[in-house]
């Protein structure tokens, strides 16, 4: 009965969606968030968003050699949805 309530009292870890490329209301809304801020505010907002995600992992247990492969996978996703998006744009 112990091991049953020390179990119940733990606190649940996030859900994440994983891979971080596959993430597209995420990855929509960086590329957007972007596009909008003059490039010196892109820049403050993306370091931000970035360490926000790999925390998130870190968190989740994931190993600091997949936290950064999959911050990258997240930046080229947002930046072929930035190129997307342009097109549109245009």
């Amino acid at each position: 009965m112990v091991a049953l309530d020390a179990a119940m009292t733990q606190q649940a870890a996030p859900i994440l969606s994983f891979p971080t490329d596959r993430r597209r209301a995420d990855i929509r809304e960086a590329a957007s968030e972007i596009m909008r801020l003059s490039s010196k505010d892109a820049l403050a907002w993306w370091k931000w968003r970035a360490n926000v995600m790999a925390e998130e992992l870190r968190a989740a247990g994931v190993d600091e050699a997949q936290v950064t492969a999959q911050v990258q996978l997240f930046q080229t996703a947002v930046f072929f949805e930035m190129a997307e998006l342009s097109q549109v744009y245009s």
